[in-house]
C-alpha cells in the first residue's frame, strides 16, 4: 500500500478513536448526571424529612386547644360543653368564639325562656390535660324547641408561652347526638348516691328503734305466753285503779288527809239492797 493510503487509514482509525472516545465521554457525562440528579433528590428528600420532623417537634410541643361537646358519664341526655388542652404545653389567653352563641332550653334551667348559655370570654391559662366544662342542655329538652340552633361553629384562640397566637376550629352539631343510644354505666357517683339513701334508711330505723325507749311506743315483742301477759296487764290495771281511788279519797276526804275505806263491790250490793227493804218497811 501507498503510504497516502496508510495515511487514510490512520486518519480514520484517528476519527474512529475520537468518537469512541466522546462517546465514552458523554456517556459518562449522561451518568454523572443522572447521579447529580439524584443526589439532588436525595438532598430534597433530606430537607423535607427535615422539615417535617421540625413541623412534628412543633406542634407536639405547643398548646393544642379544642372546643368539642361531651355526654355527662352520669347522665347520657346531658351535654356538656369542654374546651381541653391537649397539647403539651399551657395555653395562655384562651378565647372562644361562637356562631352562633350557644343557647339553652327552658327546662334545663327552670325557667320559661330561652336563655343564652354562659362561658368566660377567656380563660387565662389551662395546663396540658387540663379542661373547662360546663352544662349546656338536655339532648330530650332541647329537641323539643325547633327555634334552638343546632350546628356551631367554634374558635379557640390561644398563646402558647412565646406569645406565638395558635387557632383551633371545630363544629358542635346537636343532630348527632338525636336518635342515639346509650348503655348506663354505674360510676362512684351512683354509689355516693346509694350511700346517701342508705343512711337515710339507717337514720329512719334508728328513730324507730329509739322509740322503743318510751313506754307504749314503737312494737314490743313479749317471750311469755298470752295468758300471763294477760294476767300482768290486769294487776297493773288494777294498781292503776288503786292509785285513781286514794287519790279521789285524798281529794273527797273529810280533809284528815286519809282515804275512805273502799267498799268492795260484791258487799255494796247487799247493803244497799237491806237499807232499801228498811225504807219501805
Amino acid at each position: 500500500m501507498k503510504a497516502d493510503e496508510w495515511a487514510a487509514i490512520a486518519a480514520v482509525a484517528s476519527c474512529a478513536s475520537a468518537v469512541v472516545a466522546l462517546s465514552a465521554v458523554l456517556v459518562a457525562g449522561w451518568f454523572a448526571r443522572q447521579q447529580v440528579i439524584a443526589a439532588g433528590k436525595q438532598v430534597d428528600a433530606a430537607l423535607k424529612q427535615v422539615e417535617e420532623s421540625r413541623k412534628l417537634r412543633e406542634e407536639q410541643s405547643q398548646p393544642n386547644v379544642v372546643i368539642f361537646v361531651e355526654k355527662n358519664p352520669a347522665v347520657s341526655k346531658a351535654l356538656e360543653l369542654v374546651v381541653k388542652n391537649f397539647g403539651t404545653t399551657p395555653a395562655y389567653n384562651v378565647e372562644l368564639t361562637f356562631d352562633p352563641k350557644p343557647q339553652v332550653s327552658p327546662h334545663a334551667v327552670g325557667d320559661t325562656e330561652i336563655e343564652d348559655l354562659w362561658y368566660p370570654d377567656e380563660i387565662p391559662f389551662l395546663a396540658p390535660g387540663q379542661e373547662w366544662r360546663t352544662l349546656w342542655d338536655l339532648s330530650h329538652h332541647r329537641f323539643e324547641h325547633a327555634s334552638l340552633p343546632s350546628r356551631h361553629e367554634a374558635k379557640a384562640t390561644y398563646a402558647d408561652s412565646s406569645e406565638k397566637g395558635y387557632t383551633t376550629n371545630s363544629v358542635l352539631d346537636w343532630e348527632s347526638l338525636r336518635g342515639t343510644e346509650s348503655i348506663i354505666i354505674k360510676t362512684v357517683h351512683d354509689i355516693a348516691k346509694l350511700t346517701e339513701k342508705q343512711n337515710e334508711m339507717h337514720k329512719e330505723i334508728s328513730q324507730h328503734l329509739a322509740a322503743f325507749r318510751v313506754p307504749n311506743a314503737g312494737v314490743w315483742t313479749y317471750t311469755s305466753d298470752g295468758k300471763e301477759e294477760a294476767l300482768r296487764r290486769s294487776a297493773e290495771a288494777g294498781e292503776s285503779r288503786d292509785r285513781l281511788r286514794r287519790l279521789s279519797g285524798r281529794l273527797t276526804g273529810d280533809g284528815t288527809g286519809q282515804a275512805p275505806t273502799p267498799i268492795d263491790d260484791q258487799t255494796a250490793a247487799p247493803h244497799s239492797t237491806e237499807s232499801q227493804s228498811t225504807e219501805q218497811a
